[in-house]
């Protein structure tokens, strides 16, 4: 009997530690495929990774980075002592939480403009880890290591995880701020993007802004501003000139 409640005790020791065992989010590496249905069983399927760190301010951001065109969406910051991933927000030049690990049932925070609740929270294994789950809005979750059960950490907008995992990421050197990642200091986001376009950077130097399409074609132009809306655009791959800026942005309409 007393074999049998040390060998219980153990099993419960061993089930809460690995319950208490915190995943990072922002490992160098980490790569997240999500998929956007389009109607008529076709789909839109992206691959973004973190990686390397960038120096903003007096703190250490990973820029998300897509793959398919090296643009980058953002950038993330993650406490593990505090359990919470924070986002860079250039416009404003501050950071906000958009995952909080540490929420318990019954929990809020603000998350996109709104206040969620956390309603239940689990273990499970996913994608071979066992992993914390909080629930919250129905269907949604927070996935330790993973972020947002719809998209990760970088919000596209109707879009579905597919899958995300770890590979080992390449040798990295600290960059410094956004003028090292975007010549000129000029930072153009979120890449993909719907509808609007918004810009860092632009000063009294810079004139007009034009689009083209990828056969070269101009398909916009008006005075280089901070918001840009390219809704009407249909989707593709466009480049973006800035009157006075030293280099073109490769951008993606969904």
């Amino acid at each position: 009997m007393r074999n049998i409640l040390i060998f219980i005790a153990l099993l419960i020791t061993c089930v809460v530690t690995m319950a208490q065992s915190y995943l990072p989010t922002l490992t160098d590496g980490n790569r997240w495929e999500i998929r956007k249905p389009m109607g008529m069983g076709q789909f839109l399927d992206y691959v973004y990774v973190v990686k390397c760190d960038t120096l903003i301010g007096d703190k250490l951001y990973k820029p998300a980075i897509l793959a398919s065109t090296s643009g980058i969406l953002g950038y993330y910051r993650e406490d593990t002592l505090e359990q919470k991933v924070y986002k860079w927000n250039p416009a404003a030049e501050n950071e906000e939480a958009i995952i909080d690990y540490s929420l318990n049932a019954g929990d809020s925070m603000e998350l996109a403009g709104y206040s969620i609740t956390i309603d239940s929270i689990a273990y499970k294994t996913y994608m071979g880890r066992e992993r914390k789950f909080l629930y919250f809005g129905s269907i949604q979750a927070f996935i330790e290591g993973v972020g947002h059960s719809f998209y990760g950490i970088h919000d596209f907008g109707g879009y579905q995880l597919i899958m995300s995992f770890e590979e080992a990421a390449d040798t990295c050197s600290l960059s410094t701020g956004f003028t090292d990642t975007y010549s000129g200091g000029i930072h153009v986001y979120p890449n993909p993007t719907e509808s609007i376009l918004k810009i860092t950077g632009i000063n009294n130097r810079h004139g007009l802004l034009t689009i083209l399409n990828y056969s070269g074609q101009v398909v916009q132009t008006e005075k280089a501003s901070a918001n840009v809306n390219i809704a009407h655009l249909a989707p593709g791959i466009y480049f973006l000139k800035i009157e006075g800026a030293p280099q073109t942005y490769k951008v993606i309409k969904l």
